[in-house]
This record gives structure tokens, sequence and C-alpha cells, in this order.
């Protein structure tokens, strides 16, 4: 059974999508190539595997910034996902 997800928060979808490793989810969606009044969906069906969240993961460095005859050290930290 399809279950309507429009407007829900990406996490409540996320919950909704879970499940058992090697099992099928099937997705009713309307491809982003469609004309702007085309709501022709497709169903995708997934196969559940496990997840890395790696690429969401913070990342920190430091960099060496020289100006004005000085030498910096400057952190660094990369978030590749935010919201308030």
């Amino acid at each position: 059974e399809m279950v309507d997800v429009v407007g829900w928060r990406l996490d409540e979808v996320v919950k909704l999508i879970r499940g058992p490793k090697g099992s099928q989810v099937r997705l009713e969606v309307i491809p982003a190539s469609n004309a702007p009044n085309d709501q022709t969906s497709k169903i995708v069906a997934i196969t559940r595997e496990a997840v890395k969240l790696e690429d969401q993961a913070a990342k920190k460095s430091i960099i060496k910034v020289d100006h004005e005859g000085r030498s910096y050290r400057l952190g660094v930290i990369d978030l590749p996902a935010f919201s308030l």
C-alpha cells in the first residue's frame, strides 16, 4: 500500500522506508524530468541495504594561510548538511 508523504519531514519518511536488510520497498515517484504539469509517476523497487552516512559526517581540517608576511593556521569545519 502506497503512502502519500508529500509535506512530511524527511526523518519521518526515512522511518517509513527503513526495514530489514535484503527486503524490498516500493516507492512511487514523480521524475524531476517530467514537464511541470506532468504528474505521471513511476514505481521504483529498492532492495534495502545498510547505509553508511560518512558523506553526511562533519569533516575537519587545518589549512595554512600566508597573509602580509605572516603564516596562520586556520581550523575549518565542513558541514555537508545543516538545517534549523
